[in-house]
């Protein structure tokens, strides 16, 4: 399993939602655009982390929070590696991910998702969507949840403090 963070769930919900004129019964899902623009690639990548064991799932959920400026909380799906490989989507692990503080053994979890194109890009929202569409699914984590998730690793000695991004660190009281 990999995790993908998502701008907000509104916006996948909306799409969720509605129906559109030029959806087909192979294809009934359309994102909006403001769905979609949250799976902006770079180079034609999309950004990933490992997500096998709850282990993996916390190593990305604090690599995500050190990528930011605040401790918010993280909307996010849970996308199949095989379900994306029979859609020819291939997924790569050359890249370390970028977490400022995060032990190399997080950022060696992050991969992505490689060679996106337009229909890619269609059927990693459509996996998002069948993701969304069962309420039983985690879909998020609290502020809370991730400040005791961060001290926890800070206090494994996962997180370098001295290398975390300042205004990071500050609303952390590190």
């Amino acid at each position: 399993m990999l995790i993908r963070m998502l701008g907000g769930l509104s916006h996948w919900t909306e799409s969720l939602d509605k129906e559109r004129s030029h959806s087909t019964p192979e294809k009934p899902f359309v994102a909006t655009g403001d769905a979609i623009a949250q799976l902006r690639s770079t180079q034609n990548t999309l950004s990933v982390w490992k997500a096998d064991t709850e282990e993996d799932c916390n190593d990305a959920f604090v690599a995500l929070a050190l990528g930011r400026h605040d401790v918010e909380k993280i909307s996010y799906c849970l996308l199949d590696e095989k379900g994306l490989a029979e859609a020819g989507i291939t997924i790569s692990d050359n890249q370390p991910g970028e977490a400022p503080g995060a032990a190399n053994s997080i950022l060696a979890k992050h991969r992505d998702l490689i060679e996106i194109d337009y229909w890619k890009l269609g059927d990693i929202a459509g996996a998002i969507k069948d993701y969304l569409r069962k309420p039983e699914n985690p879909n998020k984590i609290t502020i809370k949840s991730l400040k005791a998730l961060l001290n926890s690793y800070k206090d494994s000695g996962k997180i370098d403090v001295d290398n975390m991004n300042p205004g990071l660190r500050a609303k952390l009281n590190w």
